[in-house]
């Protein structure tokens, strides 16, 4: 009893360590690419946005922020500071263990591979950071994402939100269910309706599904009508 009552205690206190707005916004005089996603998340550079957008459809993905928080460290004596670029928390897996959360800095290749000496400073003082709070420190580059992936979600998001009739939906779960919960989209929809027409309209349902993660598909391989589509866990 002792022992879950502490770790009851640690998950409280990480949790309050975990900032609910940015500590900074990013300036329209920035010399970077800039924008800002649907939900409000900022980015400075293509790369962060394209990994921004990924997490964004990680049903994994509890909270993300990005400018989340400060780091103040010393480097001869003097005072700097480092804002990484996002903090991630994540939902309970499906043994119930929640994830510790994820601190990210996204830069390109070249220079995750070799930093500068300012830039090394702002990964170690980020590590220890991390460290100290029982998260995990994490530099992301274009190495770390998948085209294919972010094809398959920038695609599968025009269908978030998107209304679908509750007689599809039944329709569409209970026939992957006589195919042990498994198929190909054009097989799913060859068994459902015989004809052409019927199967475009009933197409973009599967599409919604997929979007809101009542089904899955492995999205780091190219969607296509061959993919094999299941019911999500």
């Amino acid at each position: 009893m002792r022992n879950f009552q502490e770790k009851s205690m640690l998950n409280t206190k990480r949790q309050a360590e975990i900032p609910a707005k940015p500590v900074r916004r990013i300036g329209v005089k920035t010399q970077h690419v800039r924008g800002q996603l649907v939900g409000g998340q900022e980015y400075e550079s293509l790369l962060e946005r394209d990994f921004l957008k990924i997490l964004r459809f990680d049903p994994a993905v509890d909270t993300l922020l990005t400018q989340p928080l400060k780091i103040t460290y010393d480097v001869q004596g003097a005072k700097r500071t480092y804002v990484p670029d996002a903090l991630v928390t994540f939902k309970p897996d499906s043994q119930g263990v929640v994830p510790k959360p994820v601190l990210y800095e996204v830069k390109p290749l070249e220079y995750a591979e070799h930093p500068d000496y300012s830039l090394a400073e702002k990964f170690s003082a980020a590590t220890l950071y991390c460290d100290e709070r029982n998260w995990i420190f994490k530099v992301v580059t274009e190495a770390d994402i998948s085209a294919s992936r972010l094809e398959n979600i920038n695609f599968l998001s025009r269908y978030q939100g998107r209304p679908i009739h509750k007689g599809n939906r039944q329709l569409i779960r209970e026939q992957l269910a006589r195919w042990n919960d498994c198929a190909t989209i054009q097989a799913l929809l060859t068994s459902i309706y015989r004809t052409p027409t019927a199967q475009a309209e009933l197409l973009p349902d599967i599409w919604t599904l997929l979007a809101a993660h009542e089904l899955a598909v492995d999205l780091d391989l190219r969607l296509t009508m061959t993919s094999e589509i299941w019911i999500a866990r």
